[in-house]
């Protein structure tokens, strides 16, 4: 038995989605525990079912036991006097009998084989919400549309800014706008931000749209709408690196950060997904 964690908001859910699907293609009984870290509250709600996809959820009972934390007595008394088993698999461990999955897997690289399936599933047919009949779908849809998506919020936290701040800056989102612009003529600019009302201070242009109205609870909707943009500028952000990659518009001009987090084992996100890069400090990453 394979059991993958969720954990996080709808950008890593969807790469924990993506790896539980390849493990599917190798081995049977796969499942994914929905349980553990939304169980009390303090992570992100679980957005994939909301997003149409289809999934095994894990019992509780196997949960317990593939970490080692079932109540059967012969257990709790052998961790009393030698510990858990190490049983939790990270990202690069190798596929065993069973095994209980923790990790991101950020990368489109090693998807190559479920990515029709991914596509398919994600915003489907099975995708029922009242986003999809709306009037700004039929705007974006019928527009040169460039999905922007700015992300302030908890990247302003000091407890993080070490490690996410100081990457998509103000340099960096004009380069990307100015480019936009002239690869463009005529384009407008749909921003997505858990920050609105900076942003209406920030981009006043009349090219310039913010949207408003899903709150974190429909987060969702904004991943979706960013997906139909033709084009898109993303933060570092797995939210809206979805967004984009999920935008099957097959001339799409994706332009992203240069730097994706402050922090080794992070590098990997570009890898199978095409994606211009510019510095913090507006330039133009060479290839």
């Amino acid at each position: 038995m394979q059991i993958v964690q969720l954990s996080g908001g709808l950008g890593n859910q969807l790469f924990q989605y993506a790896f539980y699907l390849k493990l599917k293609r190798k081995c049977e009984g796969v499942y994914l525990d929905d349980i553990t870290r939304y169980k009390d509250g303090k992570e992100r709600n679980n957005q994939l079912p909301m997003t149409g996809v289809k999934y095994d959820p894990a019992e509780i009972d196997d949960i317990h036991r593939l970490t080692d934390r079932d109540r059967h007595l012969k257990n709790w008394i052998r961790r009393r006097f030698t510990g858990s088993r190490d049983v939790i698999k990270q990202e690069n461990d190798i596929l065993s009998e069973n095994g209980y999955w923790v990790g991101y897997w950020q990368s489109a690289g090693g998807y190559e084989t479920i990515e029709d399936e991914l596509r398919s599933n994600i915003f489907g047919a099975d995708f029922l919400d009242e986003v999809t009949d709306s009037e700004i779908r039929m705007k974006i849809e019928n527009t040169c549309s460039i999905g922007v998506h700015i992300r302030r919020g908890d990247y302003l936290n000091p407890d993080v800014v070490n490690m996410y701040g100081g990457i998509c800056t103000d340099e960096y989102y004009d380069a990307a706008f100015n480019m936009m612009r002239k690869q463009f003529p005529g384009c407008t600019f749909y921003v997505f931000s858990n920050d609105a009302e900076w942003v209406k201070e920030k981009y006043p242009e009349e090219d310039v749209v913010v949207m408003e109205g899903n709150d974190e609870e429909h987060g969702y909707r904004d991943m979706y709408l960013m997906s139909l943009c033709k084009h898109n500028i993303i933060a570092n952000s797995s939210f809206s690196w979805w967004g984009a990659w999920l935008n099957r518009n097959p001339e799409k001009t994706v332009i992203g950060p240069s730097i994706w987090i402050r922090k080794e084992g992070f590098d990997k996100i570009y890898e199978g997904f095409k994606v211009t890069r510019i510095t913090p400090d507006g330039e133009l990453l060479a290839d």
